[in-house]
């Protein structure tokens, strides 16, 4: 499982940056990054959300 991977896929597909997705999870930047080091159940589907996705759908496009 490769969070940080599944981040900069879904910010390059979604045409998002770093800084819009730490708003759309009202964390900063460093937090994201932080998150996704040691990520909850939680974590990975508010991430996921935050790109429209299930979470399933995230984490396979870290594993691609």
């Amino acid at each position: 499982m490769n969070i940080k991977k599944s981040i900069r896929v879904c910010l390059a597909v979604k045409g998002m940056t770093m800084p819009e997705l730490a708003e759309k999870l009202e964390v900063s930047i460093t937090r994201v990054y932080r998150l996704a080091d040691n990520p909850t159940a939680l974590t990975i589907n508010r991430i996921a959300g935050a790109f429209g996705m299930k979470a399933s759908e995230f984490l396979a496009l870290g594993e691609e």
